[in-house]
């Protein structure tokens, strides 16, 4: 159990790196209980910066999935922008402050039977001088194969998104 301090005493814990690529890193943590680990799991799952899409304003959905349900959609989708280039919001004004945010637009009309709209349709469209500061890595979705909607002919999206 838990409750006996003995058994959190520090022991030898050892870390083997197992595979690492851009997105993930696979690691055996040996000589550690289950609660430490978990911890140190949620630890990391804190700690790591991510952008993904905070506000989102409808200008045109003429589809079938609801305002809301497409937002929190969109919302889910990862951005692939360094961090550290980036400044968190402190006031209201973040939308409009280039070290702050990140601006895309998802414009697209159905044109097919049944269209799926992938996560690359999201456009940077770039604030300021963000242009020369992401020339050579512009932000995207980190994924571009999630489907954000199906639209059937004649029905549109036009959405400005802030991240």
């Amino acid at each position: 159990e838990l409750n006996d301090l003995a058994q959190l005493k520090p022991s030898s814990v050892e870390i083997k790196s197992v595979s690492e690529d851009e997105l993930e890193m696979e690691f055996d943590l040996v000589g550690t209980s289950a609660p430490i680990a978990n911890t140190l799991r949620r630890i990391m799952m804190e700690e790591v910066p991510t952008v993904a899409c905070e506000l989102i304003d409808f200008v045109t959905n003429t589809s079938v999935l609801q305002d809301e349900n497409l937002a929190g959609r969109i919302g889910l989708v990862p951005i692939k922008v360094n961090p550290k280039l980036l400044d968190f919001p402190q006031d209201e004004s973040w939308t409009t402050n280039p070290k702050a945010c990140l601006k895309f637009v998802l414009d697209v009309t159905g044109t097919q039977h049944c269209e799926c709209i992938y996560s690359s349709a999201l456009k940077w469209v770039p604030i300021g001088s963000q242009a020369q500061l992401f020339e050579k890595d512009p932000p995207r979705p980190v994924h571009t194969d999630i489907v954000l909607v199906k639209l059937k002919p004649g029905q549109s999206i036009y959405l400005d998104i802030y991240a």
